[in-house]
C-alpha cells in the first residue's frame, strides 16, 4: 500500500512539473517578467532554487557561462534596446531605453538607461511615473545546485511630469551562470495606474 501511494505521489509531482514547463511555453512577456520578479523576492542570495524555478531560469534567463572553467573568462558586453507602448483608457504610455551587462569570471556589472511617460503631447499629464529595472543573477551554490547569487532593483520616480528617466549602473562580485534584467514602469494617470513591462535582457 505504501509503495502504491509513493508511486502515485511521484506520478502527480512529475505531472505537475511537466505541466508547468509546458505551460511556460505559452507565457507572455509580462508573465515572464512577473515570474522573474517573484523568484527574485522568493530567494535570498546563496539560496538554491527548487526544480521548477531552476527549469524556468534555464529556459528564460540569458546564459553567461554554463560550463565552469578554471581560467578567468570575460563575456562580451551585452547591449539590448527595448521600446514598448501600452494604452490605458485614452492615455498611451511608453517605455524605452537600453540595458547593458558585462560578466567576467567573478566581476560583473549592469546598467540601465531608460525613459517612460506619455506617448503623445495630447495625452493627460501623469500624476506619477516610476521606472524600475531588476537584475537577477544565478550561479552555482551549495553542493552544485543552481541558486540566486545577486539581485538588485533600481528605480526613479517623477510626479506631475510627462516623462521619467532612469540612468544608473551597479557592479557586483559573483560567479554568474545565468542572468536576466527586466525593465518596467508604473504610470498613474486618469485616476488609475497601469504597468508597462519589457524583457530588457
Amino acid at each position: 500500500m505504501r509503495k502504491l501511494f509513493t508511486s502515485i505521489m511521484v506520478a502527480l509531482l512529475l505531472s505537475f512539473f511537466t505541466g508547468y514547463i509546458v505551460q511556460a511555453d505559452t507565457l507572455t512577456e509580462d508573465e515572464i517578467t512577473e515570474r522573474f520578479l517573484e523568484i527574485n523576492e522568493k530567494y535570498d542570495v546563496g539560496e538554491e532554487l527548487n526544480e521548477v524555478d531552476k527549469a524556468f531560469v534555464k529556459k528564460y534567463a540569458e546564459p553567461q557561462n554554463e560550463e565552469k572553467v578554471s581560467e578567468p573568462i570575460v563575456q562580451p558586453l551585452a547591449l539590448d534596446y527595448f521600446y514598448e507602448t501600452k494604452t490605458y483608457g485614452s492615455f498611451t504610455g511608453y517605455l524605452s531605453g537600453n540595458v547593458t551587462s558585462d560578466h567576467g569570471f567573478l566581476e560583473n556589472s549592469f546598467s540601465v538607461d531608460a525613459s517612460s511617460g506619455r506617448y503623445s503631447s495630447d495625452d493627460a499629464t501623469p500624476s506619477e511615473i516610476e521606472t524600475f529595472a531588476t537584475h537577477v543573477a544565478f550561479g552555482t551554490v551549495g553542493s552544485g545546485g543552481v541558486g540566486k547569487v545577486y539581485g538588485k532593483t533600481v528605480s526613479s520616480k517623477s510626479t506631475d511630469s510627462n516623462a521619467n528617466y532612469l540612468n544608473t549602473s551597479r557592479s557586483y562580485t559573483a560567479s554568474v551562470v545565468y542572468s536576466t534584467t527586466r525593465a518596467y514602469t508604473d504610470i498613474s494617470v486618469l485616476g488609475g495606474e497601469f504597468t508597462i513591462e519589457v524583457d530588457a535582457q
